[in-house]
Order: C-alpha cells, then sequence, then structure tokens
C-alpha cells in the first residue's frame, strides 16, 4: 500500500468522530446533548382554523384594526413555517387557535436632536389557545395554560 493512499490524521479523526456522533444521534431517537431534529409540533396535526383575534384594548386611531393585522401575520407564519394549512372553516379543521389581545404598548426609545422620534418600541400582549378538534380530542387544550392565582 503506498503512502499517498493512506488517510492522514486529521481525516481519519473527522472521520472517528463524525461517525461517533452520527451513531450517538441515531441510536437516541434523534436526540444529542438536548438538540433534536424533530419538530417543535405534532406531525398529526394538518389543519388549522385562526378566527380573528378578539380585543380587550380601547382601540385609538393608531391602533385601529390591529386584530386584523396580527391574525393575518399568525396566519401567514403558520403557513410559511408549518406544513400545517389553514382553513376557513372550523369544520373541516384539525385544531383552533384562538387569540386576545390584552394590551397595547408604545415606548419610546430613542430620540433625535429635534426631538423626533427615532426608535420606537411596540409590545403587544396577546393570549392565545390552541384547541384540538379531532373526533375523541375535541375540546382538549394543546397549549399550556398559565394558572392565575
Amino acid at each position: 500500500m503506498s503512502r499517498a493512499s493512506l488517510p492522514t490524521r486529521r481525516s481519519a479523526l473527522r472521520l472517528l468522530l463524525g461517525g461517533g456522533a452520527a451513531t450517538v444521534t441515531g441510536c437516541m431517537g434523534g436526540s444529542f446533548l438536548g438538540y433534536t431534529t424533530e419538530p417543535n409540533y405534532n406531525p398529526e396535526i394538518r389543519t388549522v382554523y385562526v378566527p380573528v383575534f378578539k380585543t380587550r384594548t380601547l382601540e385609538t386611531t393608531p391602533y385601529r384594526g390591529m386584530d386584523f393585522t396580527l391574525t393575518r401575520a399568525v396566519i401567514d407564519a403558520i403557513e410559511s413555517k408549518t406544513p400545517m394549512k389553514v382553513v376557513s372553516d372550523p369544520v373541516g379543521a384539525d385544531t383552533e387557535l384562538q387569540g386576545t389581545i390584552v394590551n397595547i404598548g408604545k415606548q419610546l426609545l430613542n430620540r433625535t436632536p429635534f426631538n423626533e422620534a427615532r426608535e420606537i418600541q411596540l409590545a403587544l400582549t396577546v393570549e392565545v389557545v390552541w384547541f384540538d378538534l379531532r373526533p375523541g380530542q375535541e375540546g382538549r387544550v394543546l397549549t399550556n395554560a398559565r394558572r392565575r392565582e
């Protein structure tokens, strides 16, 4: 065997460590040192019904229609980041995602020398509840609701 065909120490070490990590990850069901390749949602859920979010805040002029804007943003995020599809009728949906805007707050973070707003932060507080509508699971809450005390 010629010296040119032998692996270098560096490539042999890469092969050993990479193969070991792949073997350990495969044996642990896709989890290694707290990291996983599994999705963070239930793959059995295929469709979601998202009604227009409710609001408990006083809707003044700059925030009027925030419930529609937030609902559209949530629908876009579900369809772009998950394989789930948003449907317009709760009868054909596997789950229902309900939301309520509890608080809208605006804070001025930075001003210009002419006292104009340079940086503003808008904070929304939203309560979200995700219900299961599948047969045999009707009404089961999929989100972890916090208890109020």
